[in-house]
Formats: structure tokens, C-alpha cells, sequence
């Protein structure tokens, strides 16, 4: 307590989040959700085809459509507008519109619903933590008005341009790894390759997160200093092109939250304040939830976050177990060869405790919003993460240099090209191992928080432990400081520490992971025009009768796995078809074709 004190910032921070939680509990409407939805809605219900108006804010491109995002939308009813805020907007028009133009659009308005089956993706929920509550199919649109000059059509010009260059000079399958890990823009990343690095538990370096901006802007910030441009004007400028940066991959929350903490951190120096992780983290939290209050549910902004946060708590008091840096002359004679594997050795510590760190931090939300844990994480990204700054750097040089020179961008992106093979064989190889991934199931919102507050019990006990250690290391430098049966006694105390440590951690684990299945359930499944049931005993027997449909394409990826997963079931037992057609066999189908590929652990 006596440190939350000390950061305010944290505890408005906490204050601010609690407001929302209780406000969404109230159904108060501060999401950005419009006041005249239910209005909208009525008339949806008895009118299909509609005319909107509104800005479009961003434009995402699909293989085979375009989407846009429009800001300031108005239902248009005869001569009357009704606000719906912000559209989701989907065509096959092969005309573009740039991002600030204003465009009239007709087609079938809907409002985004939840899914039908627990554990799918929930793109209601996903998309009105950014404030959109509608998606429109478009069919007609026509610019009302274009502007001259729109620096968010400009900014999305420069990502394609860097796109399409990384495209020209290296594989497909390269340029859509990089195109994910410098921009976050996964729409041309391979199928094999997401599934891979999901199943190993590396998809976070397809994400653009603090080890972009940290890398990025200090190396920026560095060099600007080292060409001796002034302390302010090099912070100002760095600043700058990282939120450049920022804007390219789209403002992502976890990127405005990276930003955000870079900007704090070139403040601190040059204030020459110390710079403190928690409260910067605090800072883009609540500078965040003020814009968009949604983002408190939304699993990004959690995961992002929850991670940064082991970083600054549960980090260094793990890293204190390391043997502290020695500087005698004595300890010191050791051959330079010893002396590198020493450090080498301490690196590989300091990995796997920030490693742990960070798991221990998420664990619950991946539970929870995944289902599943990757058991190979720990080696594999012990492996990758050594060389994701010569991938980020030479990925972004080469796309840049290929937008005037692409000669030079093949041999900028020549390393980053040789590692993403190695990253594919590795995880390729590791993803067909037994048991490569374990279905958990979807713990309870109270198994989470006790899995929180056993951490936070762990974290104390290890501190006190850490702490009667250097009392004891302090006073052992004092002559005859003690006896030998107290020496005894605090020996025993602190392994007291160390036991209840360990022994509250497994607790916390076994309570997050245990899942309490009824006796008996028969589940039928929202497959669109089909059938799909799921017969479940204890948890322990489940079988599935029949499992397709005609009206929904990847039925067994989208509807029936999410499910099973979300249950906790890993094992099916048996599968009975009534009958083969399509509507009853595609999805198990599937399935089966998922298991035989390890697409899945199922």
C-alpha cells in the first residue's frame, strides 16, 4: 500500500476502472453505443434495404472485399437522420474511397449480434469495445464529398506503399509474416504459420507491442544524440516518428499503450525524473479508458497490460533470486571464456524468469479468452526472441529501401527472410509434438481473481523471503552478530517463505484450472442449417451426433471447436452420423481434417 501511495496515478487508474465496471453493470450507456439505437433497430426489424451517410475513418483491405469504417453515420429514412454513430462497412465496389471522404452508401444494415454458441468469437462484443454496434453489406456507394488533402489517407498510403514493397522483394509468405509483426495488419499472414505460432505460443510477436517502441524509439533516440542534435529536439523528434509509427499499424491498444509509455519515458529523462514503469503504465490506462471506455473488456487492451504489469511486479522479485553482479577482484579471475558463459548463462535466467513473470501475469486471460495453454512456450520463445530485433529492424529497413531502391530492400530483408524460415521449422516441428497444446476450458471469473489474489500472497512471501536473506547476508559481514541456533531458526523461517510461496502458486494454479462439469448435458449447437449435438458425461465422455451445415462455411472451425474448448474438452470419444449430407457431415469433416494436421489439440 505504501507504494500504490506513492503512484497515484495507479490508484486512479483502479478508480477509473471500477467506475466502468460498475457503470456497464448498471447498464449505464457511456460506450459510445448511440441513443437512438433502439429506434434503429425497430425500423431494421421492418425494412431491409437501407441508405447511410457517413466519414469514413480507416479502410482495411480483404481478399476478395473492402471494409470501411465509418465514424458520424445518420440512418437516412426519408428526409429524416437517425445517428447510428459507427458502421462497419463491407463491398465488392471496385472503386476506393480515401479515408476523410464523406460516401453514401445502400445496402442491408444489421445490428452486429452475439454468437450463438458459448465460446465462438463474439464480433458484437469484440467491435463494440471500438464503439461500432453495426455492420452493413454495401452494394451502391457514392462519394458525397472528397477532401483535398486527408492525413489519415495519407498514413494508410504509406503502410500499403511499405506492404506492397515488402511483397516485391521477398516470398509471400515473408512479407505477410512481416507485414503482421511491424504493422499488425494479419490479413496476408499464412494460415500454416498463425496456426503454428498459436499452437507454440510465439503469437505475440505477431503483435505490435512495447518491444517495437522500446527497440524502435530508443534506437532512434540514440542515434539522433550520437549526431549530437539537442537532448529536446532528439526527444521531440523521436516522439514524433513513433507516433507516426503508431498510426501506421492502425492505433491498436496495445500500440497506443506502448506510445504512450515511450512518450513518459523521454519525459522523465528530460526532466531528469525517474522514470517509473507502473505509473506510465497507469497513464496510458486511463488516457485510454477516457477515449474509449470499452476497452476495459476488450482482450488486447487486457492482455497487453496484465503483461507490462508482471514486467514491473512480478519480474523483479524473480530477478532478485539471481546472484548479484560480483566486483571483487577475486571473483573476477576467471578466463574471458568463463566470464561470457557466465553471462550468457545470467542472460538465459533473466529470460526464463521474465518469461515466467509474464505467464504467471496472463495466464488467467489466455485461459479465458483462448481456452487453450501452449506447453512448449517457454523453450520456443527462449529460441526466438534473441533475434526478433534483427527481424524488426531489417524487415522494416527493407520495406522502407524498396519503396525507391528495391535492389537494396532484397538485401535488407535477406536476415529477417532467414530467421521467419528458421520461426516456421521450428515452430512447424514443435507443433506436431505430443501434446503441444492443452485444453483448459474457460475458467470462471472468480476462479481469475483468486488465481490474481494467490499471486499477489506469492509475490509478498517471496519479498519477505528476499528480505530476511539480505538481512541475514548483512549480518553475517558483522563479527560475532549471532549464534548459531538463531541461525537456525531464521533458516527455518525462510523456508517457511518459501514453501508457503510455492505452496500458495500451486493452489492458485489448481483452483484457475479445475472445472466443474454437470453430471450429464446434450448441447445442440447453433450451426446455421444443420445439426450438431453434444452429448457430455462428467467431462469425461463426450461424443458428438452429427455436425454441418449448409448456411455457415467452417462450421467445425467456428462453431463446434470454439465449444468443445470452451468446455474443456479435449478428447472426443465417438461421433455418430444420422445420415451423410452435407448439412450433417462437413463440419466433423473438418474436424477430422484439423486433428490429422495438428491445426488443433483437440
Amino acid at each position: 500500500m505504501n507504494g500504490m501511495r506513492k503512484r497515484p496515478l495507479c490508484l486512479i487508474c483502479i478508480g477509473l476502472m471500477l467506475v466502468i465496471w460498475i457503470c456497464r453493470q448498471a447498464g449505464i450507456p457511456i460506450f459510445g453505443e448511440p441513443a437512438s439505437a433502439l429506434r434503429a433497430d425497430s425500423y431494421l426489424e421492418e425494412h431491409s434495404p437501407v441508405c447511410v451517410t457517413g466519414t469514413i475513418s480507416g479502410r482495411m483491405e480483404k481478399p476478395n472485399s473492402t471494409q470501411y469504417y465509418l465514424k458520424n453515420s445518420y440512418l437516412l429514412i426519408r428526409q429524416e437522420k437517425i445517428p447510428v454513430h459507427k458502421i462497419l462497412l463491407t463491398t465488392q465496389a471496385e472503386e476506393r474511397f480515401p479515408v476523410g471522404a464523406v460516401i453514401e452508401a445502400a445496402g442491408s444494415l444489421e445490428r452486429l449480434q452475439p454468437p450463438g454458441n458459448p465460446g465462438e468469437f463474439d464480433s458484437s462484443a469484440y467491435y463494440g469495445c471500438q464503439g461500432i454496434y453495426y455492420s452493413m453489406w454495401g452494394e451502391e456507394l457514392r462519394a458525397l464529398s472528397v477532401p483535398d488533402f486527408s492525413f489519415g489517407e495519407m498514413v494508410l498510403s504509406v503502410r500499403e506503399t511499405v506492404t506492397e514493397g515488402l511483397f516485391r522483394i521477398t516470398g509471400p509468405e515473408t512479407a505477410g509474416v512481416l507485414a503482421a509483426m511491424v504493422f499488425g495488419d494479419r490479413e496476408a499472414l499464412p494460415e500454416e504459420t498463425g496456426i503454428s505460432y498459436r499452437i507454440t505460443g510465439v503469437t505475440h510477436i505477431l503483435s505490435v507491442s512495447g518491444l517495437h517502441f522500446s527497440m524502435l524509439g530508443s534506437a532512434l533516440f540514440g542515434l539522433l544524440l550520437r549526431l549530437r542534435v539537442r537532448q529536446a529536439a532528439a526527444a521531440g523528434t523521436a516522439a514524433a516518428l513513433m507516433g507516426f509509427y503508431c498510426l501506421l499499424t492502425g492505433g491498436q491498444a496495445a500500440a497506443v499503450r506502448a506510445f504512450i509509455m515511450f512518450g513518459a519515458m523521454l519525459g522523465a529523462r528530460l526532466l531528469r525524473r525517474s522514470y517509473d514503469l507502473l505509473s506510465a503504465l497507469a497513464l496510458a490506462a486511463i488516457l485510454l479508458l477516457l477515449g474509449q471506455p470499452g476497452y476495459l473488456f476488450y482482450s488486447g487492451f487486457q492482455l497487453s497490460f496484465a503483461a507490462v504489469l508482471g514486467i514491473g511486479t512480478v519480474y523483479p522479485v524473480l530477478r532478485r533470486f539471481l546472484p548479484k553482479r560480483c566486483g571483487r577482484e577475486k571473483a573476477c579471475r576467471a578466463g574471458a571464456g568463463r566470464r561470457k558463459v557466465k553471462k550468457a548463462l545470467k542472460t538465459l535466467a533473466q529470460n526464463v524468469l521474465s518469461w515466467g513473470a509474464v505467464t504467471a501475469a496472463t495466464q488467467p486471460l489466455v485461459c479465458f479468452w483462448f481456452y487453450e495453454v501452449p506447453v512448449w512456450s517457454l523453450p520456443v520463445n527462449l529460441l526466438l526472441l534473441p533475434t526478433m530485433n534483427l527481424v524488426m529492424i531489417s524487415g522494416m529497413a527493407g520495406g522502407l529501401a524498396a519503396m525507391v531502391w528495391p535492389a537494396l530492400g532484397k538485401i535488407l530483408v535477406f536476415p529477417a527472410a532467414v530467421c521467419l524460415r528458421g520461426y516456421d521449422f521450428l515452430t512447424g516441428a514443435v507443433r506436431f509434438l505430443p501434446g503441444a497444446a492443452w485444453i483448459c476450458g474457460q475458467p470462471e471469473i472468480w476462479q481469475a481473481a483468486l488465481f490474481y489474489a494467490g499471486l499477489t500472497v506469492c509475490v509478498l512471501l517471496l519479498k519477505a523471503y528476499l528480505q530476511k536473506r539480505e538481512e541475514r547476508q548483512g549480518n553475517r559481514e558483522s563479527p560475532g552478530h549471532t549464534r548459531l541456533g538463531k541461525g537456525r531458526k531464521g533458516r527455518r523461517e525462510r523456508l517457511r517463505l518459501l514453501s508457503g510461496a510455492a505452496a500458495v502458486m500451486v493452489l492458485s494454479c489448481a483452483v484457475l484450472f479445475r472445472r466443474q462439469y454437470p453430471e450429464f448435458s446434450l448441447t445442440a449447437l447453433d450451426v446455421g442449417q444443420g445439426d450438431c449435438l453434444v452429448l457430455n458425461r462428467g467431462g469425461n465422455l463426450c461424443y458428438l451426433v452429427d455436425g454441418g451445415s449448409s448456411s455457415e462455411k467452417n462450421a467445425g472451425k467456428y462453431r463446434i471447436l470454439p465449444y468443445l474448448k470452451q468446455q474443456g474438452i479435449g478428447t472426443v470419444e465417438g461421433i455418430f452420423l444420422t445420415h451423410p449430407d452435407e448439412d450433417h457431415m462437413n463440419g466433423i469433416r473438418e474436424l477430422m481434417e484439423m486433428i490429422a494436421g495438428r491445426e488443433t489439440s483437440l
